[in-house]
């Protein structure tokens, strides 16, 4: 009895004395270790549409008088103040108003033939560069048709940016633009919007070509129609009711100073290089120190500034591009030791 109680104290003894030297081999073994290089974080992507700067539509418009002649045809180019329409103004219906014996003071038929020849400017000449796309050939034309149509010789990419990534992008970027070429094409962020895109453009009323019958409240025939040109670019905003709370807002990005042209409606991948770094947490002790890898094998610790924010670690000084950090360092890691890297 007391030979088998000896043997299998001896049996435990041993078997703990085997653990022990078990622990302490390994611990002596050179630890092998994944690493994370320091980089740049990925850039934002958006995808957008090539759009001339300005469009504009010239329309009829019958109380300025009748059309002599459009002067300009498809494909030609223009310049600001070109006459691109000619009308004939001695049967408008302004002139036919002041003709009449309407009471009114000099002072008042002044305000409207400045207000009329305004209007005469807008309808008649080029607003900007840019070249002819649409040339009516006037047979039966109505009044508010369009009769020529201008698009500015200067493109910009209309993009949307999530919520998400809102803060990643901001005027004056510069941002990289991908075509199915190889050719490098840059931009730079004009204005990203203060208001999200309107998500339900219904039940949004026509803002533009309206026709008030007066000029400075002075009423005209009735049956005359007294208006502006159609508006260069109309372009309508505005917030619904929010039926989804959980539904992510986006916001519309305009990039401009493209400098390869680009045709209408193409679509195009936008790159928008991001100058933060961020660290995965595998790599933080303490939350403010990591391990760098040095070229001789051995580690080095140091303190780092990192601003968190629940997973997102994003470092603002104590790192450099292209240092190795070490993932998961063991606890009794110290400076200066030697460790091995799992090339996987």
């Amino acid at each position: 009895m007391k030979k088998t109680i000896i043997w299998g104290t001896a049996i435990i003894i041993t078997i703990f004395i085997l653990v022990g030297i078990a622990y302490f081999l390994s611990d002596d073994e050179t630890p092998t270790y994944s690493t994370y290089e320091v980089s740049k974080d990925d850039p934002l992507i958006l995808m957008g549409k090539a759009m001339p700067e300005e469009i504009k539509n010239y329309n009829y418009h019958a109380h300025l008088g009748t059309i002599n002649e459009i002067l300009v045809g498809d494909g030609d180019e223009v310049i600001k103040g070109d006459e691109v329409v000619s009308y004939n103004t001695g049967n408008s219906d302004l002139k036919k108003y002041l003709d009449e014996d309407d009471g009114n003071t000099d002072s008042d038929n002044d305000d409207l033939l400045e207000e009329f020849d305004t209007q005469i400017e807008e309808s008649t000449l080029a607003s900007f560069d840019g070249h002819i796309v649409y040339q009516s050939n006037l047979d039966n034309v109505e009044n508010g048709e369009t009769i020529l149509q201008i698009l500015s010789n200067n493109t910009q990419i209309r993009a949307v940016v999530s919520e998400v990534n809102l803060e990643k992008i901001e005027s004056g970027d510069t941002v990289n633009i991908i075509k199915d070429d190889e050719n490098e094409v840059t931009g730079e962020v004009n204005n990203v919007s203060e208001l999200p895109v309107a998500t339900n453009q219904e039940n949004i009323g026509e803002q533009f070509d309206a026709q008030p019958s007066s000029f400075n409240g002075a009423t005209l025939p009735h049956d005359s129609e007294v208006g502006l040109p159609e508006s260069s670019n109309p372009h309508f905003e505005g917030l619904d009711l929010i039926e989804d709370i959980e539904e992510s807002s986006e916001y519309e990005v305009i990039i401009d100073n493209i400098n390869s042209p680009l045709r209408a409606g193409m679509t195009v991948e936008i790159e928008v290089p991001i100058e933060t770094i961020s660290l995965p947490s595998n790599v933080l002790i303490e939350e403010n120190q990591v391990f760098i890898l040095n070229d001789d094998g051995t580690v080095k610790k140091q303190e780092i500034d990192v601003e968190s924010k629940g997973n997102t670690h994003t470092l603002n000084d104590g790192l450099n591009e292209g240092e190795t950090l070490i993932m998961n360092p063991h606890h009794n890691l110290e400076d200066g030791d030697y460790v091995e890297v799992n090339n996987d």
